[in-house]
């Protein structure tokens, strides 16, 4: 049987031990004009460009749209488009 090693990663305790928001955590990231401390990249119309603070890959990028659906199949055509001209623009 396979065993699966524990992922440690010491940088998110800052994180996992925080105080928590209650809102919405995408939400929250742009309600300021603070992108360079918020590490958003870019904003779109309908969606928006930033890094994870606690990645588990260097690089990560996470596209989110400013909508909140439960799925990308209840977004507007309009969204999908933008967020995949935005994940092209990441590359």
């Amino acid at each position: 049987m396979a065993t699966v090693d524990q992922l440690w990663t010491p940088w998110r305790m800052a994180y996992i031990l925080g105080d928590k928001a209650n809102g919405c955590v995408f939400c929250e990231k742009i309600a300021t004009d603070c992108d360079d401390a918020e590490h958003v990249l870019l904003r779109g119309r309908t969606a928006y460009v930033t890094l994870n603070r606690y990645p588990y890959n260097n690089g990560h990028l996470l596209v989110v749209p400013y909508a909140h659906a439960p799925s990308l199949e209840n977004l507007p055509a309009e969204t999908l488009t933008e967020m995949m001209m935005l994940v092209n623009q990441g590359l």
